[in-house]
């Protein structure tokens, strides 16, 4: 994963959505998602926070934080933490029968942690909350020695649910003050002194300092213990993602260590302890693991290049059966970042590139690459407009703005694809075409029944014609497939010498094809094609047609630097009608670590109702 990038801080742009607000992200990265079911009724969304070292909790029905407590609805429940000092980056839930458990990466000390969320059902079948408890304040001498006698006072000491966590807070004193530190939130800012309101820097303790008229010699100390049940064990690297088995027993752990080959880390999901590991190849440098369709399969990206090329891992694995977990490279046409694997009609695999704007469509049976556009003689992926940040599939069909003969909105299985220039765009996932924005696709840019005012007479007056093509009922024909025809202008300049016409498009370059009047032409990669018939006065040096394409794509602005996108299905009252009918949508979630906001995404409505938790 390209943290560092994801790391910039950025100045939030203007926004006209509607907007959340409740200061509750400090570098939001990833994301997991629990479904309505036995603890909440709605979706949830957990987000870490790589720099505040907390997990938040989403409403995804609300636009809201989570409630736990159901007798006080409107007070969200507090944040999990896991330390100020940490910087959480994946995250994976284990869900239990009457138990959810979250683990986090810490990218600040290459840990793996875990925090018991729910611990179980009362008597009335609601959620046992796990929350944070104070322990005995112990007093040590310079040597270290603990003081069982008069000891200054914490008083007033009370923690704060949503920023406490496990971890043992020490204050040393100085001979003006106390030094504060936590062994998981790090340094405090300011000393504790006798008399005055002592807070944290994140709030987790609040206390105030008593003496006690002792006279306390440098180095004396005292220490107290937060308990909230996080445990933490050394990953051996930083962990590039994290994903739990079908079964809920295993999580595997990608780790990249600072010196040797990557390896896949299999964790026992009760007792947090690592129980296998499988190596990558020598050089390999994995991502991110996605959910195949069948059970028991993984897909793994890995950004390393092989063979002027790339290549994938299917990990493949019989639940409970360690001897079974294998790792098997398949070839790619580049290093990637992300991979997804499609809901469609078709096997079709999508794979992001890492260091390019493509994403490559391989069938999943025979992993050959899907070839988007014919129209070239190379097999041609998807162009989006910039660098990949995450692919991720759908797991429903999502209504498009293209329309079948009837006039009806076309229902496709779709892939959601963010780049890091703040775009989201959505691919089909049976032909690896973008979704077009507009019933209109890729067009003209013009309201225009002929071409004869765009063209520039430069010499004799001359009289070619632009015909009107019957079939696609234009005169300019794009491509077919989303994403082929770009947004950009147009030049058709005659060449007196040839007897021919010189092809430029402002993205796509000069052309190699040239066009011949009386001849249908099209353009290298099949953008644009279109006849020009000669006329009663020749055509002459320099004369030209100009004209711009709109690419018929509207992808949905994020702003920049978004995350790997989360896709989830919602259950929705449509209220578009007179009757209100319980439908199906596709949503997608999408973090951004510089921004500090998370969006809430309906794909059904092209981005329209975005929304963001800020």
């Amino acid at each position: 994963m390209n943290r560092l990038a994801l790391l910039l801080v950025l100045a939030l742009a203007g926004c006209d959505f509607d907007t959340r607000s409740f200061a509750g992200f400090d570098g939001p990265t990833d994301m997991a998602y629990l479904p309505p079911g036995d603890f909440f009724e709605v979706p949830v969304a957990f987000v870490t926070n790589f720099r505040s070292g907390r997990v938040g909790k989403l409403d995804l029905k609300r636009t809201n934080l989570v409630v736990e407590n159901t007798a006080a609805p409107w007070i969200p429940g507090p944040d999990l933490a896991f330390g100020a000092d940490r910087a959480l980056s994946e995250i994976a839930l284990v869900q239990g029968e009457d138990t959810l458990t979250i683990w986090v990466a810490d990218d600040s000390r290459d840990d793996l942690l875990r925090l018991p969320y729910i611990s179980g059902l009362d008597d009335s079948g609601k959620p046992v909350w796990n929350r944070p408890e104070l322990g005995e304040l112990r007093f040590f001498d310079a040597e270290g020695v603990q003081d069982d006698g008069t000891a200054p006072e914490l008083r007033g000491l009370r923690l704060r649910p949503g920023r406490a966590t496990s971890e043992t807070w020490s204050l040393t004193w100085n001979g003006a003050g106390f030094v504060v530190r936590g062994s998981a939130s790090g340094l405090q800012d300011g000393l504790a002194v006798a008399g005055s309101p002592y807070e944290t820097d994140m709030g987790e303790l609040a206390f105030t300092l008593s003496l006690n008229e002792l006279e306390l010699e440098r180095g004396v100390s005292l220490e107290v213990d937060v308990l909230s049940g996080v445990e933490s064990a050394d990953a051996g690297g930083l962990v590039m993602d994290l994903r739990v088995s079908d079964d809920g027993l295993w999580v595997f752990a990608i780790v990249l260590p600072d010196e040797g080959d990557a390896w896949l880390a299999i964790w026992d999901a009760e007792t947090f302890e690592e129980i296998d590991r499988v190596l990558f190849p020598v050089g390999a440098s994995p991502e991110r693991i996605s959910a195949a369709n069948d059970e028991g399969v993984f897909w793994i990206a890995d950004s390393a290049t092989v063979s002027d090329a790339g290549r994938i891992f299917r990990l493949d694995y019989v639940p409970g059966d360690l001897d079974t977990v294998a790792l098997t490279p398949v070839a790619v046409p580049e290093p990637n970042i992300d991979v997804a694997e499609g809901q469609g009609e078709r096997p079709r695999l999508f794979v992001a590139a890492a260091f390019s704007e493509f994403v490559h469509t391989l069938d999943s049976t025979t992993y050959e690459p899907v070839d988007v556009n014919p129209s070239t003689p190379a097999v041609d992926a998807t162009r989006l407009s910039g660098l990949i940040t995450g692919l991720e599939s759908g797991a429903e069909p999502i209504q498009t703005s293209e329309l079948d003969d009837d006039g009806t909105r076309l229902v496709e299985p779709g892939i959601v694809a963010t780049t890091f220039t703040g775009e989201m765009y959505l691919l089909n996932a049976d032909s690896g075409c973008m979704f077009w924005g507009t019933p209109g696709r890729a067009h003209l840019d013009e309201t225009l029944t002929s071409l004869s005012n765009l063209f520039q007479d430069t010499g004799a007056e001359s009289s070619p014609v632009a015909t009107f093509d019957v079939a696609s009922q234009r005169l300019v024909t794009t491509h077919p497939c989303g994403g082929v025809s770009r947004t950009e202008d147009w030049s058709i300049v005659f060449d007196g010498e040839t007897q021919t016409y010189e092809v430029e498009g402002s993205r796509s370059g000069v052309q190699a094809n040239r066009l011949h009047e009386g001849v249908r032409y099209s353009s290298d990669e099949g953008a644009i094609s279109m006849t020009i018939l000669p006329g009663n006065r020749p055509t002459t040096d320099g004369d030209s047609w100009n004209f711009r394409i709109d690419d018929g794509i509207a992808p949905v602005q994020l702003q920049e630097l978004p995350g790997d996108p989360l896709v989830y299905t919602e259950l929705y009252d449509d209220r578009s009608g007179p009757y209100y009918r319980l439908r199906k949508r596709e949503v997608a979630v999408v973090a951004h670590a510089g921004n500090d906001v998370v969006l809430w995404i309906d794909l059904q409505g092209q981005g329209a109702g975005l929304r963001a938790y800020q």
